[in-house]
């Protein structure tokens, strides 16, 4: 049943990233501390969420690194595809 919860918690993160992603495409006039709030609060929710389903902190906090991690690659990736082309 363990391994069940980690598909959950993955899955719903990667959907709070993709919100994370067009909220920030919509919020181009925003400055930096306004999108490093946004960040944290989602970094913040993430946690909580894998916490919430998990109940073990530590996963909690390694599953949550490692989709930001992800996240953080993918984003750069698609960046230089997108200036290729």
């Amino acid at each position: 049943m363990e391994k069940y919860k980690w598909i959950v918690v993955a899955c719903v993160q990667a959907l709070l990233w993709a919100c994370y992603n067009i909220i920030e495409w919509l919020s181009t006039k925003d400055g930096y501390i306004a999108k490093g709030i946004l960040f944290i609060f989602f970094l913040y929710l993430s946690y909580l969420i894998a916490f919430n389903i998990l109940k073990i902190k530590k996963r909690a906090i390694l599953l949550s690194s490692i989709s930001l991690i992800i996240y953080a690659i993918g984003y750069e990736i698609f960046g230089i595809l997108r200036s290729i082309y």
